[in-house]
């Protein structure tokens, strides 16, 4: 239970980080952060601790001697106002999340197993292996493109390919399963 993930805004309403619980409750404690309810209001300690637990949290409750305290799933710092500039790491992995899984010539989307990454100039013709050369692509767009520039058979991709712009708190919870709360601060901050 304390080991749960929990996300970080900073000021502006911005997610920064996600965190594990134990740490969301010791800086809701020390005055660092509010907690935000599932309407979204925020509360300090001795307002959250007079909260009772929402309904359907499933046991989202830490149990002390004198306290039932209800776990945040969104907390809020108080002071810091920035969001952490983190360069996206340049991987198979990450080429499939910018690309959401789907061929950017036909459009097919599939699982990592039915994909390539296609270098839109190919390696053989002095490309290179960055973000803004490679695209996914299904196994037949990429064998009828072969080792051929995409205009000269016709094919374009969905669009062109360039670095992601994620906040870090994204790639974090494409490993980690998101709190159905985290929603609106996860769906504003995603920029393709």
């Amino acid at each position: 239970m304390l080991e749960s993930n929990v996300l970080v805004l900073n000021r502006l309403w911005q997610p920064v980080n996600i965190t594990s619980a134990r740490s969301a409750v010791g800086l809701l404690y020390c005055g660092r952060v509010r907690a935000l309810d599932e309407n979204y209001s925020a509360h300090d300690w001795n307002e959250w601790v007079g909260l009772p637990p929402a309904s359907g949290s499933n046991g989202d409750v830490l149990h002390s001697v004198s306290l039932n305290i209800r776990i945040p799933r969104v907390v809020q710092l108080l002071i810091y106002d920035r969001t952490p500039h983190v360069n996206i790491k340049f991987t198979r992995a990450n080429i499939y999340l910018r690309d959401k899984y789907r061929c950017q010539y036909c459009g097919r989307s599939g699982k990592s197993a039915d994909l390539n990454i296609d270098h839109m100039i190919p390696r053989s013709r002095g490309g290179s292996s960055d973000w803004e050369n490679v695209v996914v692509a299904c196994v037949p767009c990429n064998r009828r493109k072969g080792n051929q520039l995409p205009e000269e058979v016709g094919m374009r991709p969905a669009r062109v390919p360039r670095r992601p712009r994620w906040q870090p708190v994204i790639s974090l919870s494409q490993a980690t399963r998101p709190h159905p709360q985290w929603r609106p601060f996860l769906e504003i901050t995603y920029q393709p």
